[in-house]
């Protein structure tokens, strides 16, 4: 599959009068003073309409869906000139000449009368040369699916591209094949004619037969072949169809695995059992009675059970451990669950939390702040993994430092009454404790790598601070070549200044799109830098004998073109090492009167209709600024994909 991208650029000459001005794309779309060129064509190339090849001229606005264009374009091969029939779009900006052949060059004329919907003619002729790609013959099965629902589909859907008839062989399959000849991760694709040929150890070939498939000249189409409607497919299993081109003999050939069911399965893994769920696919209603065979990777059966009037089954144990494949038999059908392909896909969804496990311990303490020499309480609730109590047991419990290193590891009891998997523990915490984050882990394994539960706690001196910093920056609005000059100024709370006391700094610049609370959804700057950070630590220097010093922050950021943010942040230390820590920011403008554009619609998406932005002018004092022709640029990136034939592949 290949993409063709044309961009679509309309540049606009607004008169602002006002400070901010409310622009709309469906306003502005009409402006009658306007230039005449600005209707333009945007592209002439190959494209796809309705599944085949045809021409397509881009237009730079939309035309009048009511009249015909037809006297404003001519299009000619080698041979002719053709007649002049083309198909506007459904946006009204494409034009498409459809009936075109494969691998011939077209001369493509767009005459200046052309006229867009708001009455602006072209104003120029627009000529190219395109010369249309060449198409192969190719049918291949169109699903990567197993289950065809009972009743619910039209068939087995094939893709052809000039491909008249394919001749199909259907095989009906044994149990040995569930697990040793189907490859469940990729049901649908070429096999080679090596792999086919011990379809005979594997299952019986049950019906052949040439299927037409009525598909236009040079367009992709989907046919379905009516296999519900074949008698000799009514039998309940899984078959295998090896289709190919009438008279093709080649070393892979097109093959798809199948069934006609009405029965879905449904899985749930956990730890130690499973859950199987059987429902119709037509009415989503359990159904009871239905017989599972649980198949090993050898094809050996393992296990055998009946589902419920709930159409569950419960398998004592993890299934994906033991079973590859489960087999589940009804009155009037058959289904099959692999359990060596991904599960379901939830990807798209936001399925943020914890991950699953069978139990859990819920720890708490009165508090998560102590001092060293204090006695800290925790308490901790074992539970499964519905919230209920749990088989009791012992836990491991293993405390780490805030350096990462083990300081105890002892092994917790549950606490009386029996039945609540209550357990509680104290830990006394040194006088010469590490500072900083502790980790309290519990495992319900003294085997497991993984804890079930986590308590942090902080152990702090909470001592009062005894010294002061102040930040001075300047300039207050730096621009994108000035350096920042940072005055510091650390002095004692008693008053006297911290004369030759070190000082640490480190700079942290970010991007900042909204630079005001006053202009709240007004982005300024360029999108592309919206994700810009820089961060760098300068290292150390001393206080003077005042007590005072300065930073200097040289510009690193001279190319960038939208609005940052400079933290400078210090850390002034007394004779002990204890720090105080303090930052100062400052906004840097890229220039001294700034444009900002606040969308009127939500994540920077826009449904179909008029699309509507305020815009604003803005300095550093926050002052709102009048402007004249301001120029904007609407930028359109149309997308359009088309299916090309490669017969490069390599054999299974």
């Amino acid at each position: 599959m290949k993409t063709s991208v044309a961009r679509l650029c309309a540049f606009l000459v607004l008169a602002c009068a006002a400070a901010v001005m409310p622009l709309s794309a469906a306003e502005t779309a009409s402006d009658a003073g306007r230039p005449a060129d600005d209707f333009r064509v945007l592209d002439i190339s190959e494209r796809t309409y309705a599944g085949g090849p045809a021409i397509a001229v881009l237009l730079s606005a939309p035309l009048d869906p009511t009249v015909r264009h037809d006297d404003h374009l001519r299009i000619s091969d080698p041979r002719e000139a053709l007649k002049s029939a083309w198909v506007l779009s459904d946006d009204n900006r494409t034009l498409y000449f459809p009936h075109v052949e494969p691998e011939t060059e077209y001369s493509v004329t767009v005459l200046p009368s052309l006229t867009s919907a708001d009455d602006r003619t072209l104003g120029e002729r627009v000529s190219e040369a395109v010369t249309t790609r060449k198409i192969t013959p190719v049918a291949s099965f169109a699903s990567e699916g197993l289950i065809l629902p009972a009743g619910m589909t039209d068939g087995l859907p094939v893709v052809a591209v000039n491909v008249p008839a394919v001749d199909i062989e259907f095989f009906r399959l044994n149990d040995d094949s569930l697990t040793q000849y189907i490859r469940w991760r990729n049901t649908t694709g070429r096999q080679s004619y090596y792999k086919l040929r011990k379809m005979d150890q594997y299952g019986e070939l049950v019906f052949s037969g040439r299927f037409s498939l009525d598909a236009p000249e040079n367009r992709r189409v989907i046919r379905h072949i009516p296999v519900e409607d074949i008698s000799a497919l009514e039998r309940p299993g899984v078959y295998l169809a090896v289709m190919r081109r009438p008279g093709e003999y080649d070393h892979n050939y097109q093959t798809t695995y199948f069934l006609v069911t009405d029965i879905g399965l449904h899985a749930r893994v956990y730890d130690k059992e499973s859950l199987l769920a059987a429902v119709s696919l037509q009415t989503g209603r359990p159904l009871a009675g239905i017989r599972f065979r649980f198949f090993n990777k050898k094809g050996d059966v393992v296990h055998k059970g009946v589902a419920d009037e709930q159409g569950r089954y419960r398998y004592p144990g993890k299934l994906t451990r033991d079973v590859h494949v489960v087999e589940a038999r009804g009155d009037k059908g058959i289904s099959v669950l692999p359990l060596d392909v991904p599960a379901l896909d939830l990807s798209e969804f936001d399925l943020s939390g914890r991950p699953y496990r069978p139990r859990e311990v819920f720890l708490y303490s009165p508090r998560d702040l102590y001092r060293p020499g204090e006695r800290a309480v925790v308490s901790a609730l074992l539970r499964d993994h519905d919230g209920r109590i749990a088989d009791s047991r012992p836990l491991t419990a293993k405390l780490f430092r805030p350096d990462g290193r083990e300081a105890r590891s002892f092994v917790l009891h549950p606490e009386p009454p029996e039945g609540l998997d209550y357990y509680e523990t104290t830990i006394d915490i040194r006088a010469d404790a590490q500072t900083g984050l502790w980790k309290l882990q519990v495992y319900d394994s003294p085997s497991s790598k993984t804890p079930v539960g986590v308590f942090k706690y902080h152990v702090e001196e909470f001592l009062p601070e005894r010294m002061k910093l102040d930040l001075s920056a300047s300039p207050r609005h730096p621009g994108p070549e000035d350096a920042l000059e940072v005055a510091v100024t650390g002095e004692y709370l008693y008053g006297a200044p911290a004369a030759g006391n070190r000082l640490e700094s480190k700079v942290l610049v970010k991007a900042r799109r909204e630079i005001s609370d006053d202009l709240k959804g007004f982005l300024f700057g360029q999108v592309g830098d919206k994700d810009y950070q820089d961060f760098w630590e300068r290292g150390e220097t001393t206080l003077d004998d005042a007590g005072k010093t300065t930073l200097t922050v040289e510009s690193r950021w001279e190319e960038m073109k939208s609005p940052l943010s400079v933290w400078v942040i210090a850390s002034l230390y007394e004779s002990g090492g204890r720090p105080v820590t303090r930052n100062v920011r400052r906004t840097v403008w890229p220039a001294q009167k700034l444009v900002g554009m606040r969308p009127h619609f939500n994540d920077l998406r826009a449904d179909a209709g008029p699309v509507t932005f305020d815009v604003v002018r803005t300095n550093p004092a926050g002052d709102r600024l009048p402007a004249d022709n301001l120029l904007v640029s609407l930028a359109k990136e149309d997308r359009d994909y088309y299916w090309e034939y490669s017969d490069s592949r390599s054999e299974e």
